[in-house]
């Protein structure tokens, strides 16, 4: 079990599991871009390889977001290789598991 109000550093797969079901009110996610900039962005040696384990941890958030809860997610859209954020965002909205709310005050 996690403490609240905590910083975890550590791998998302890994850490994610100690989140209860359907426990979470706000996901804020900022993953590494694909080959744009730093380190942490240069390993996945393709984009395809880049989106599986993209979809994989948003499939892990959706597990442990609340049916109320929201899920905010960054990326970069441009051009070259920050074309991956527009396949993820059609995925995500193809899949169906997320429930776009259009109606924010």
């Amino acid at each position: 079990m996690l403490e609240l109000n905590k910083i975890y550093l550590g791998d998302c797969l890994e850490i994610i599991k100690d989140i209860e079901s359907c426990s979470i009110d706000l996901i804020i996610a900022d993953s590494p871009y694909f080959e744009i900039c730093g380190e942490f962005d240069y390993v996945w040696k393709t984009a395809d390889e880049y989106i599986k384990w993209c979809k994989t941890w948003i499939l892990e958030c959706k597990k442990i977001l609340k049916p109320t809860g929201s899920f905010y997610i960054w990326g970069k859209v441009g051009h070259g290789k920050g074309m991956c954020f527009p396949k993820l965002a059609t995925w995500i909205e193809d899949n169906n598991d997320f429930i776009e709310k259009l109606d924010i005050p």
